[in-house]
């Protein structure tokens, strides 16, 4: 595999400016600018006792059971994000858990919080991904999971998801479930080749 034949490639499966893979993509790649986000909406949205007490409640949490259940839950934008944090934190207990998870998810919410934990986790998830991807019932997990391919996987992984981008797009065509993929194969190409 040569850097101009993913170059041709990505020509003939090119990238949307817009879609899930992509903000969790651009997310992963310029953690700061959500951060900037939240922090602009939080000098003027006024955040109610609610909100408070759920982000209280999240950060005081120390069952790993308890932690996987929340990551079901849909929250807030910064209560999201503490949650994130805050399952990084427990990464040892969580890692097993969310893995088991994964396999049978269904669910977009505990998929994107599965994502941002794999992203973002010390220990590297590409391998377990790839070895397991053939169980993972979900088809947006499987898409949002390329994604965990192409930033902590390796080059010899390019080949799949280029199968993986015509898969989708010949099943899946009214989504854009091909965009984690071909993200994917843009990170790894830079990186690489």
């Amino acid at each position: 595999m040569d850097l101009r034949e993913v170059s041709e490639f990505l020509q003939r499966h090119p990238e949307k400016p817009v879609s899930p893979a992509k903000l969790e993509y651009t997310f992963y790649m310029f953690p700061e600018g959500e951060q900037n986000a939240l922090e602009k909406i939080a000098e003027t949205a006024q955040r109610d006792e609610n909100e408070m007490k759920t982000k209280e409640e999240i950060e005081s949490t120390e069952d790993p059971s308890e932690l996987l259940r929340m990551m079901r839950r849909q929250y807030s934008r910064f209560n999201m994000a503490a949650l994130r944090r805050h399952v990084l934190k427990h990464e040892k207990e969580m890692y097993p858990l969310i893995q088991k998870r994964c396999i049978t998810n269904g669910m977009d919410i505990f998929t994107e919080n599965a994502l941002n934990f794999f992203l973002n986790c010390e220990e590297n998830p590409a391998e377990w991904i790839y070895a397991e991807y053939p169980n993972f019932r979900n088809e947006y997990l499987k898409s949002m999971f390329c994604l965990v391919l192409g930033a902590r996987g390796t080059v010899e992984m390019i080949p799949f998801l280029m199968k993986e981008t015509e898969r989708f797009e010949k099943l899946y065509y009214d989504e854009s479930f091909e965009q984690g993929p071909i993200l994917a194969i843009q990170k790894l190409s830079l990186e690489y080749l």
